[in-house]
């Protein structure tokens, strides 16, 4: 999944290593945040990423069957 903030960047979902990653509005790589696992900042099977119109970064899982957030 992709999801663009107000300011052009875009978070990417990277199912296979369990993070979202960041990169600005031209595609150079700013960062990346979560691993595998059930707790907070931790996903189980990712599906989805959305950001709000506050910068706020959602994310959906699978497995897991949960939505987290995340400030920006």
């Amino acid at each position: 999944d992709i999801a663009f903030d107000s300011a052009g960047n875009i978070y990417v979902t990277d199912v296979d290593n369990s993070r979202i990653q960041k990169f600005d509005s031209s595609g150079t790589y700013q960062m990346q945040f979560g691993t595998s696992g059930s707790g907070d900042g931790e996903f189980s099977q990712l599906s989805g990423v959305g950001v709000d119109a506050n910068g706020f970064i959602y994310t959906t899982e699978q497995t897991g069957e949960r939505v987290q957030k995340f400030n920006s």
